[in-house]
């Protein structure tokens, strides 16, 4: 006899589905995706979810409204004041539309799944940056929305947009660090050889003075007629950059 129950609501499902337009059965295949939860073939349950989380782009300009009434005065459905479930967790199983629409995308279905709770968290927490996709999360993400745009809600589209602009902001600041610090590296460079090549011609000129640790140092400022104030931070300079660049 339950067999026999669950046939009836399969064909019950499928006879109410007919009666769609074409928009109205995007946006029904839409809603039965969103209300199961993913899991190994035969394995999804069904899950209660939000009105707004329905309200997708593909489902823009469709009477969603009227066809989660119509899905529920068929008993398909169940209803509270602001979210909805299956009636029947034995559609999962026994009507073949669904089945079909679960096993031809059943990655993606995972990836919507994470995503959807991604997004609310993101939402619930004020929107912290912390919280948005990066790396091969966020890849993955957008290869998947870039074919099934449509049926993401806008929250999750903004969520993607946020974290993809904030892709974008670290990508900028990783090469502007890089830049700056190749920069850096080429200046240190020029400084060590021409700090380098003035103490060479001090020492070929055999100009010395004492260093502050008492060292005797060849290096002079030959424009003065003593060592110039900022000698000894040169010499530090010297010392350290060329230690580096050249290994003395």
């Amino acid at each position: 006899a339950s067999g026999g129950i669950r046939g009836a609501i399969a064909q019950t499902a499928e006879l109410v589905f007919a009666g769609f337009d074409t928009e109205e059965k995007r946006a029904c295949r839409n809603l039965f995706i969103r209300l199961t939860e993913p899991g190994d073939a035969g394995q999804e349950t069904g899950r209660r979810v939000h009105f707004s989380e329905i309200s997708t782009t593909d489902n823009a300009g469709t009477d969603l409204p009227g066809v989660v009434e119509r899905l529920a005065s068929a008993r398909l459905l169940t209803t509270g004041a602001h979210s909805l479930e299956m009636a029947h967790e034995a559609l999962i199983r026994e009507w073949p539309r669904l089945r079909e629409w679960l096993d031809e995308d059943r990655e993606g279905h995972r990836i919507l799944r994470h995503l959807t709770e991604a997004a609310q968290a993101w939402d619930q927490l004020g929107r912290d940056p912390s919280e948005l996709y990066r790396g091969a999360r966020l890849s993955l993400a957008m290869e998947w929305a870039t074919q099934s745009s449509g049926s993401l809600n806008p929250l999750e589209r903004e969520f993607l947009d946020a974290s993809c602009e904030r892709a974008e902001q670290e990508e900028r600041e990783e090469a502007a660090s890089l830049v700056a610090e190749g920069w850096n590296r080429e200046a240190a460079k020029r400084t060590a050889q021409q700090l380098r090549f003035e103490r060479e011609e001090a020492e070929r000129r055999g100009e010395v003075f004492m260093d502050e640790d008492g060292h005797t140092i060849s290096y002079w400022d030959a424009s003065l007629n003593h060592p110039a104030p900022h000698t000894n931070s040169k010499l530090r300079q010297v010392k350290a950059i060329s230690k580096d660049m050249f290994g003395e």
